[in-house]
Order: structure tokens, then sequence, then C-alpha cells
């Protein structure tokens, strides 16, 4: 049993290791890209997805929008835009986030793990403001 007999030196040199491997695996922690596309075909015409930078060890998401433009003329939207970092709260089966709009609004975000359903959804003081928009995402994977 003389093996188990350590000094405390050697303690000590264990502990910072232990705390090193732990501290690589977060730091090292990929993000994982979602590539979506808009649900809204009815007005909407993407120029490119959307893509969704998911870091479950930050706890944080970025959303990277693509321009789009309406079906008719009298619509625009959009040039692209990256908003986030957001803070998230990664759970089983939801990421969830909130971003304020305006003085008074904020926008409930929701990605469904399984799903790969991402919605948005607006608010106004307190209430429903009426406007939902929605994309399917799945995970961007290299192809070959």
């Amino acid at each position: 049993m003389s093996f188990l007999k350590f000094n405390s030196g050697a303690y000590v040199i264990l502990i910072a290791l232990a705390m090193l491997a732990a501290g690589s695996k977060i730091a090292l922690a990929d993000t994982t890209n979602l590539i979506c596309h808009m649900n809204d075909n009815k007005f909407w015409v993407e120029e490119g997805p959307t893509t969704i930078e998911l870091n479950e060890a930050q706890s944080s998401v970025v959303i990277n929008y693509a321009p789009y433009h309406g079906k008719t003329p009298r619509y625009t939207g959009p040039s692209a835009v990256t908003k986030g970092p957001f803070q998230a709260t990664f759970g089983a089966h939801t990421i969830t986030w909130q971003e304020k709009n305006g003085e008074n609004g904020y926008v409930n975000y929701t990605i469904n793990r399984v799903t790969g359903f991402f919605v948005g959804h607006l608010f106004y003081d307190g209430k429903d403001g009426g406007y939902t928009n929605s994309y399917t995402c799945h995970a961007g994977q290299k192809q070959f």
C-alpha cells in the first residue's frame, strides 16, 4: 500500500492537474452551428440561410440573419444582420433566451433541440405582440 502514500506536494500537483484537465474541456468546447431556413414563404424570399452559433459551455447564442426580400416589390426586407451573443438557457429539450426590442418590447426565442424548430415571438408591455418568426434548422456538418 506504499503506492497510496503521497506527500502533500504530490496531492497539490494532482489537484492542479485535475483542475487543468477539467478547465480545458470547457475552454475547448466547440460551437455548434445550425443552418436555418425561414418558414414564412408567402411573403418573403431568403437570399441565403440564417445561421445560429450555439456555445453550450458559455451558455451563449449568436444569430446571423441572412438578408431577405418580399415576393412583391412593396415588401422589402433587411440586409444581413448579426445579433448576440445572448445569454441562453440550455435545457434538455429546448434552448431559450430573450432579446430587448425597443423601449417596451422583447422577443422570446426558443429552439427545440429535437425538431430543430426555431421561433421568435414578439411581446410589447408584457402582451402578445402578434408576430412570430420561425425557421427550421439542422446542424451544419461537413458533407464530404
